[in-house]
């Protein structure tokens, strides 16, 4: 069977095997050939880039496995050679959204100091969340039954754990560098839900970034707020 495909892909390749029924009657036998498909074989980043263009048509909702085998010409059996479940596709989604905002971070801070470096990636964070919401929305999606690859996170991460450390010191990178995660996803979370529409100030995103960056620099007039363990400040520092 000829492929009609223009890129000559192997999901229209037919593979047949012969499966022989025989029934006694008497004397005589009866020979039935029966004939049976394969599932057809299908690379993974066929599947992935059908499962991206999905995303982005319609949100990470609209991606599921009957679907993109549908569109991919393929029975769902074809993507359980790659993708297990739901979720080990959603894991393989949120991994390139992380390779997609490390490549804009690493775009912006090239050349620059650690402090200049870090205000374009913080800008270019809140710039990704906002214009690739779906992608946005995978990259914070936790898939935690999937064993799918992760290497975008960690190397998401160690970025900007590294251009923290050069501000904070390396005892304190990863602190700040969580502090500032958190900082950028509230703000992006509240532009989503169009709060600085609704009259807040939108200059909140350039006051919480001075603090963020007085107290990475150990400014001595931000004295430390929690109890040393960890998490929120207790009620008795923040009185």
């Amino acid at each position: 069977m000829k492929c009609l495909a223009e890129d000559g892909c192997l999901r229209c390749t037919v593979n047949i095997f012969n499966m022989y029924s025989v029934h006694l009657r008497g004397d005589s036998v009866k020979v039935y050939s029966v004939f049976m498909v394969y599932p057809a074989k299908i690379r993974r980043e066929a599947i992935l880039e059908a499962a991206a263009r999905m995303l982005e048509e319609g949100g990470l909702e609209s991606v599921s496995i009957r679907g993109l085998a549908s569109r991919l010409g393929v029975v769902p059996n074809a993507l359980y050679r790659y993708f297990h479940h739901l979720e080990e596709l959603q894991a393989a989604l949120s991994n390139e959204a992380a390779r997609r905002l490390l490549g804009d971070m690493e775009g912006v801070a090239g050349g620059k100091d650690a402090e200049a470096a870090l205000r374009a990636m913080c800008d270019s964070y809140v710039r990704f969340a906002a214009e690739q919401r779906h992608w946005y929305t995978a990259l914070m999606t936790r898939c935690e039954r999937s064993m799918e690859d992760s290497t975008w996170h960690v190397r998401l991460w160690e970025y900007i754990v590294g251009y923290v450390g050069q501000l904070s010191g390396a005892e304190k990178a990863a602190e700040g560098a969580v502090a500032l995660w958190a900082f950028l996803h509230g703000m992006a979370a509240l532009e989503e839900a169009g709060v600085f529409r609704a009259g807040k100030p939108a200059t909140s995103y350039e006051w919480g970034l001075e603090a963020w960056f007085a107290r990475a620099r150990q400014v001595p007039s931000l004295r430390d707020s929690g109890d040393g363990r960890g998490g929120l400040p207790s009620a008795e520092a923040l009185g």
